[in-house]
């Protein structure tokens, strides 16, 4: 698994490549941390090229997003492929994450 960063202005955009699972969680709840402490508070994960994600993974969202709270920041998810999305909607972490079907629209739902 990879993880990349790019900025779009005060949103910091991760994309993740390969599956998330047990074994790299932490990899990534360490970028988020990171980014909190850098004063980068609003994130997209974007998961476009993430196929997979293990249960570790979907709880690890929901972590990531409880911290980032906690500092008045906030996730949002984008790329979901209709697998993945279907893992959401069976686990109803659509209604518990903000998931959009855009990069663009998670831009814009920052900005409103």
């Amino acid at each position: 698994m990879e993880v990349s960063e790019r900025q779009n202005a005060q949103v910091t955009i991760l994309d993740v490549t390969g599956e998330i699972d047990l074994y790299n969680t932490v990899e990534i709840e360490m970028t988020i941390r990171r980014l909190a402490t850098e004063n980068k508070k609003l994130v997209i994960m974007n998961l476009a090229q993430a196929p997979f994600v293990d249960s570790s993974g979907l709880a690890m969202f929901l972590n990531i997003q409880k911290e980032l709270q906690k500092v008045s920041g906030a996730l949002k998810l984008t790329g979901l492929s209709p697998g993945l999305r279907k893992i959401f909607e069976i686990t109803k972490l659509v209604t518990k994450l903000a998931v959009y079907d855009s990069e663009e629209s998670a831009l814009r739902a920052f900005n409103s």
